[in-house]
């Protein structure tokens, strides 16, 4: 075992000293007394705490802990789950459930990603190689709405994360962020938007903070602007390019597309409750876990009896690090504990570990994100491998899809009804084979899946009827996200859609003149419940 930060036991001991800071922090708080923090604070022995307090404190979902704890915050109390009060509830694009999500974000918490922030700028510093020309030019952020006043009494803000993130930036950096803070201050995403593609010219961008779909809107939008072949053409110094949220890959042509000169990628992995983890080095595999930023994690397998139908159950088996199977395969829900009052909290994202002498994850999608609709456990990694497959033998034409489980009325049978995306195609000439019709993409993306998952090509021989593919323009998806007010910062379009959000979608292509609903009514086809 190597000595010092990098490696697994240096991780494990900042867990286990981690674990005993944040129930000595909230034993005074209304949850510490509930679940008797002030006894489990008395515990020294790091593997007795844990045990003690896992069979203490319940697994809990963002609606139970939501209802029970952090709704009184709302209601303006204090010292409810950690000291205090948040500062800011972080408000979640509800990507999975459609509805907004309140996340609590203590002093504490923002300190933790401040830290994680300064780690990341010291890596860049330390091990990617630039020109002298990069280290002058700016850092363009592309974040969400600025802090706003919420619903309840409490008097705390509310914002996306992005947008908090935008405007807690510290002084002695705010001389090199960009937008100025005049413009990342404006409430509408239109309007930040707008000002940036003025200011555009004049400004000298190095490096660029943000989600792929909306870092690629606004490429293609300045480049139609100003005459740009490239972004590069506007802006040369551009060599560093920060994203999370969503996997590039599914974006990559569209992406190289809009480039002159090769750009760096460092991918960060910041969910709304915490963050998890970060690329720490150019080309390595995985994403460094963030064991020192104010989350405790534990890992539930990802497999019955521990989830069923897309939960976690209250029974489930959760592994701290230094219980984690030697070998570390397979797929993990991560459940955290954190400095802004989540405990045992399951997060909602799948991941897996990447063999390294420090704990690396990889995020493998959503728990709920899984087409199950009749036993075909379809991960959204399947799907990402399929649509990648696909772009690979026709490029540049599909950067946006979403996929709808559908059942026949009174039949047991099923089926996924695919929509892809599609650019103009006098944007895509020249790039490869012509698209194909629908039903040979149907059939191409039906054989990648049944390459690619047992389970997938056991029920289509059975009980799941062969997938069907509506093509869709892309700015399509753009104006559902935005007649919902999820446009830039951390929102993202559902990769799978289901009940109510699935009924929105195809109400909303039927008013687009995509004659969608009519053809389901027809054929006994409805979409599957949430």
């Amino acid at each position: 075992m190597l000595v010092g930060r990098d490696n697994w036991q240096w991780a494990i001991g900042k867990q286990q000293r981690l674990l005993h800071w944040l129930i000595s922090q909230a034993r005074d708080t209304a949850f510490g007394r509930t679940y008797q923090f002030g006894q489990l604070a008395k515990i020294t022995d790091a593997t007795a705490l844990y045990e003690k307090f896992a069979t203490t404190v319940p697994i809990h979902t963002y609606e139970d802990i939501f209802a029970r704890w952090w709704a009184q915050w709302l209601e303006g109390k204090e010292n409810v789950a950690w000291r205090g009060k948040p500062i800011v509830f972080a408000l979640s694009s509800g990507t999975t459930t459609g509805s907004t999500k309140y996340i609590p974000v203590t002093r504490a918490m923002r300190n933790a990603f401040r830290r994680v922030n300064l780690a990341i700028f010291q890596s860049v510093l330390l091990n990617y190689r630039f020109p002298r020309s990069f280290y002058l030019a700016k850092v363009l952020v592309l974040g969400g709405r600025p802090p706003s006043p919420t619903s309840g009494h409490s008097g705390i803000p509310g914002a996306d994360l992005s947008g908090m993130m935008a405007v807690d930036i510290p002084l002695w950096f705010q001389r090199w962020i960009l937008p100025p803070a005049s413009i990342r201050k404006q409430a509408n995403w239109e309007d930040r938007l707008r000002a940036i593609l003025d200011n555009a010219p004049k400004w000298n961008v190095g490096t660029i903070i943000g989600l792929p779909q909306w870092t690629l809107l606004l490429f293609e939008q300045l480049c139609d602007r100003y005459g740009c072949q490239t972004i590069h053409d506007l802006w040369p110094h551009f060599r560093l390019f920060v994203f999370g949220g969503l996997p590039l890959r599914t974006y990559q042509k569209e992406w190289e597309r809009w480039l002159g000169q090769p750009v760096h990628l460092l991918e960060t992995y910041l969910a709304s409750e915490g963050y998890l983890a970060y690329q720490d080095k150019p080309r390595v595999s995985g994403l460094r876990l963030a064991v020192n930023a104010g989350v405790f994690f534990e890992f539930v397998p990802f497999r019955p009896p521990h989830v069923q139908d897309g939960r976690v159950q209250s029974d489930a088996t959760a592994y701290p690090l230094w219980r984690l199977p030697r070998d570390q395969s397979g797929l993990y829900v991560p459940v955290l504990s954190t400095c802004a009052g989540a405990w045992r909290y399951v997060l909602g994202d799948v991941i897996r570990f990447v063999p390294d002498r420090v704990p690396r994850i990889q995020w493998a999608g959503r728990l709920r994100f899984f087409l199950n609709a009749c036993g075909e456990h379809v991960s959204l990694e399947n799907l990402e491998e399929a649509i990648i497959a696909f772009q690979k033998r026709f490029p540049g034409q599909i950067t946006e899809y979403t996929v709808v489980p559908l059942s026949r009325t009174n039949q047991m049978v099923f089926r996924h009804l695919w929509f892809l995306g599609i650019v103009p195609s006098s944007e895509t000439q020249g790039a490869g084979e012509a698209m194909p019709e629908v039903s040979t993409i149907a059939q191409v993306l039906d054989q990648l899946l049944q390459q690619k998952n047992d389970d997938y090509a056991t029920v289509r021989a059975h009980m799941l009827a062969s997938p069907q593919v509506i093509l869709v323009p892309v700015h399509l998806f753009y104006q559902w996200m935005k007649d919902r007010g999820k446009v830039g910062g951390q929102h993202k379009f559902p990769r799978i859609l289901r009940g109510a959000q699935a009924r929105q979608w195809l109400t909303f292509l039927e008013d687009q003149g995509q004659s969608v609903m009519g053809i389901l009514r027809e054929e006994g086809w409805h979409p599957l419940p949430d």
